[in-house]
This record gives C-alpha cells, structure tokens and sequence, in this order.
C-alpha cells in the first residue's frame, strides 16, 4: 500500500508495530505525522505501548520538527 497504516516487524514471537497517521494537507500531505510504537512478546497477542513520534512539516514538505511522547 502507497500508506499503510501500520508496519510490523517480527523476530519469533516477538513483535515490533509501529502504527502510521499520514497527512492529508499543505506540507504533510502524503507523509507520516505520527507513528505509534509498539510491543508484542507473544506473537502478537498482546501489545505494550513503547511511545509516540509526532512529526511536524514546513509548507514544501519539508520536516521542521519531531516530538517523542
């Protein structure tokens, strides 16, 4: 998918997933504006939140800023 809205990553039954909030106006349109990080150690399961990203865009597009929380 051209924005998915999540990746997961997998070792065993461990699981890293980083859920996606892709922008739909001005400088974040089409790019990620947060991404929140998750844990799974059963396969999935069950997840433990690690934190959130947000991620801020001028008006060309470009990142003017990040914030993790």
């Amino acid at each position: 998918a051209d924005a998915p809205a999540a990746i997961t990553y997998s070792n065993g039954t461990e699981r890293l997933r980083v859920s996606l909030t892709w922008g739909t106006t001005g400088g974040a349109a089409g790019n990620v504006t947060a991404a929140a990080y998750s844990y799974s150690a059963d396969a999935g399961s069950t997840w433990d939140a690690i934190g959130a990203r947000s991620i801020n865009y001028d008006t060309a597009g470009f990142v003017t800023g990040t914030t993790w929380s």
